[in-house]
């Protein structure tokens, strides 16, 4: 709508010298009186016979001459043979088809040497007419020089014009009418921004302190989480900017999460909030990617729990390099990707002493004694 107005206003501000121009045009269009696209050709021909009109005069009242007038006309001759047919048919029954035909023809002769010397005539100079389409010719060709190649073109930026012309004289309506639309829907994005707004700061306080509670489960001790909401410029998402905070010593501000948190840290908090969502959403899976990046020891533990207690009411789904977080699985798939001319990718389902296998390679990086008891310890087989 903002656009719309921009462009309207644009149009509103058309200078008067410019609107008069296009009245002026468009009164010339008017003027010219175009109802026939074809006008021009039709003209031409017309005025292409008057010129001609003594040797039209000439060529068919001489045909008329030749069919029907002197006394060795053509139509005197065919009459001794139309009375010699007549005689034949007389004699001879099977003629009388040929003698129709010849009478038919005769007559149509006739009638063509009345309309010969009817047209021969009717035709007369008539240099008022001449004039008249010489000027009419001459205005026609100024309108396609001026408004198009042809008059059907003309008649198009006469349309053209014309609309341009009643934008312009509408626009200062639509103007007005179109800023008080606008001012509405402000002043309800206004009212729809700031409802959102309160409820978004409400769950902000919620969610902080669900966070926080999380975190500490999962070894970030002493930290704190908290989701600061600053005002902004309307946009698509409200009037609020928001970014997630963190503080994970003591002694330490709250800064900004994307910038001050270790890859670890990083993990534990999506962890965190991944396991409230889940359990306010009703998402039936939740996936994990490698969301113990960056952590070991009691925080893989501490991790790993949670995530098994997640499990409880999800499915989840985790890709994982921690032996610790992979053993608390009820299930378990080995992923490998071979390159040789084409790269592959082979997922197992591990079964028994396989999964073992699997714990004891993740964790020592190879099978032996001390990893195999390792993992066997980490499964509880």
């Amino acid at each position: 709508m903002q656009k719309r107005l921009e462009n309207l206003l644009n149009i509103v501000n058309t200078t008067q010298q410019q609107e008069d121009f296009l009245k002026f045009q468009i009164k010339e269009i008017e003027d010219a009186n175009i109802e026939d696209i074809n006008e021009c050709e039709k003209l031409e021909k017309e005025l292409e016979l008057l010129a001609n009109v003594e040797k039209l005069k000439e060529l068919s009242y001489s045909s008329y001459w030749a069919l029907y007038g002197d006394d060795g006309n053509i139509l005197n001759a065919l009459s001794s043979v139309k009375s010699n047919i007549s005689k034949l048919s007389s004699m001879d029954e099977s003629v009388t088809s040929l003698e129709e035909d010849f009478i038919n023809t005769y007559e149509t002769l006739k009638e063509i040497a009345s309309q010969l010397r009817n047209y021969s005539e009717s035709q007369e100079n008539d240099n008022e007419r001449m004039d008249y389409i010489g000027e009419r010719l001459s205005l026609l060709e100024k309108m396609k020089r001026k408004y198009g190649n042809t008059l059907e073109d003309v008649l198009k930026t006469y349309e053209n014009l014309s609309n341009e012309l009643s934008s312009i004289e509408s626009s200062q309506d639509e103007v007005i009418s179109l800023e008080k639309e606008i001012k509405n829907i402000k002043e309800e994005l206004e009212s729809l921004a700031q409802v959102i707004s309160g409820a978004r700061k409400e769950l902000a306080k919620v969610l902080s302190v669900a966070v926080t509670e999380e975190m500490e489960k999962l070894e970030l001790p002493k930290s704190k989480f908290y989701i600061d909401i600053q005002p902004t410029g309307m946009n698509e998402n409200g009037i609020d900017k928001v970014e997630f905070l963190i503080s994970t010593n003591v002694s330490e501000p709250l800064k900004p999460l994307a910038k001050t948190a270790s890859g670890g840290e990083i993990s534990r908090v999506m962890l965190a909030i991944k396991t409230i969502f889940a359990q306010a959403d009703k998402t039936n899976t939740v996936i994990f990617d490698e969301i113990d990046t960056g952590i070991s020891g009691k925080a893989s533990q501490a991790v790993a729990d949670s995530i098994v207690n997640l499990s409880k009411t999800h499915q989840v789904i985790l890709i994982t390099h921690q032996p610790i977080i992979a053993a608390k699985a009820s299930g378990h798939f080995y992923v490998k990707k071979l390159q040789a001319e084409t790269t592959k990718v082979n997922v197992y389902n591990l079964k028994d002493e396989n999964r073992v296998k699997a714990i004891a390679l993740l964790a020592a990086g190879e099978i032996n004694e001390e990893s195999t008891s390792f993992a066997k310890k980490l499964l509880g087989v």
